[in-house]
């Protein structure tokens, strides 16, 4: 036989126990609710407070855990979502599937060079994500009203394969994912159909006004600590 942890009445209606409780009201409560019990006198269940126990349970560190993290002041956020707005910025008009293309024929200035130095005739890393920018920017730019810019939040890439001078390089953006406030494209390199390259960059939109708040914020930053060098 299978017994349940639940008052006979949940067994006869198992979608008993997951309908609201009903607090008590003033009058209830001050009818002389039992200490330590979530039952007035009056018949009126008591909600149980968040995170608490069970009566004869110990709290297992995960739920102590857990009641500390929800009690705890949440950590800073980050300085351009510190500026969102509430209204939808992206137009509707930009839609996941958009794509946009930088053809580019690698020249050694496209080369990885250290202190003036060509250590490889390849297509170094750095100018794959600087081509994988302009593309990611090409899907976002048509929808940017004139009082807004974008701005890069992140980019990450996995270089798979190297191209020589003078080789023919397809950078390719694919919005995957569009927010209220920006767009998530997938990019790509390729030379021919061998791909030498992929990642995922980030923008986000913003009012040029807030911006334009942001740089000059921390151009007094930067003011300030040089100043407090020199002293």
């Amino acid at each position: 036989m299978t017994t349940s942890r639940y008052p006979s009445p949940y067994r006869r209606d198992p979608t008993a126990h997951f309908r609201p409780v009903p607090s008590p009201t003033p009058a209830e409560a001050a009818d002389g609710a039992i200490a330590g019990s979530r039952t007035t006198p009056a018949g009126a269940r008591l909600p149980r407070p968040r995170f608490q126990a069970r009566r004869g349970r110990s709290q297992s560190p995960w739920r102590q855990s857990k009641a500390a993290r929800h009690d705890a002041t949440p950590p800073p956020v980050r300085w351009i979502h510190a500026h969102r707005y509430t209204a939808r910025l992206v137009k509707a008009t930009l839609q996941v599937g958009q794509c946009a293309e930088v053809t580019v024929t690698v020249t050694e200035d496209m080369c990885p060079a250290f202190d003036e130095v060509v250590v490889h005739p390849v297509y170094s890393t750095w100018s794959m994500a600087h081509h994988m920018e302009l593309a990611a920017r090409k899907v976002l730019a048509p929808h940017l009203e004139d009082e807004e810019e974008g701005i890069g939040a992140h980019l990450s890439i996995d270089h798979l394969a190297p191209a020589p001078i003078g080789h023919v390089i397809r950078v390719q953006a694919e919005a995957v994912q569009v927010d209220k406030d920006g767009v998530i494209c997938e990019v790509t390199a390729w030379d021919g159909d061998r791909l030498l390259g992929r990642g995922r960059q980030v923008q986000r939109v913003l009012p040029k006004s807030v911006l334009q708040r942001i740089i000059q914020r921390a151009s007094r930053h930067s003011s300030h600590a040089e100043t407090s060098e020199h002293d």
